[in-house]
C-alpha cells in the first residue's frame, strides 16, 4: 500500500523512517489506512491488499484496532506487513498478532 513515487523514498521503509524522524508517523499511518479503505472497493475479488505497518503502531494494540476498524469488513483480504528493520518487542507483537488475527487479518514480516 505504501509505494512512494518520490525518488528520495525508494522503499516503504524509507518513507516510514522519514516520517518517524520528522515526528509525522501518526499522520502517515492515518493516510495509509485511509488510502487502503478507499482502494478496497476497486480491488478484484480475491485479491489481497498489503499494508505496511510501522512497529510503533504495533506497540499499541488498541490504536491499531481503531485504525483497522474501517477495514474490518474486508479483513480476510488484508495482510499487515511489519517491517523487520526495527526491533520488535515480543510482548506487544504477540498482543497485536492476537488482536489482528481475531479480526481476520493476516500478518507478515517485511
Amino acid at each position: 500500500m505504501l509505494r512512494p513515487s518520490h525518488p528520495a523514498f525508494q522503499s516503504p521503509l524509507a518513507a516510514l523512517e522519514a516520517a518517524q524522524r520528522c515526528d509525522r508517523l501518526h499522520e502517515l499511518e492515518l493516510a495509509i489506512f485511509q488510502r487502503a479503505a478507499e482502494s478496497l472497493p476497486a480491488l478484484p475479488e480475491g485479491q489481497r491488499l498489503f499494508i505496511n505497518v510501522h512497529p510503533a503502531l504495533v506497540a499499541d494494540a488498541d490504536a491499531l484496532r481503531a485504525r483497522l476498524a474501517p477495514l474490518n469488513h474486508a479483513s480476510h483480504r488484508i495482510v499487515l506487513e511489519l517491517t523487520e528493520h526495527v526491533a520488535l518487542d515480543p510482548g506487544p507483537l504477540h498482543a497485536c498478532a492476537e488482536a489482528c488475527t481475531a479480526l481476520g487479518y493476516q500478518l507478515a514480516l517485511d
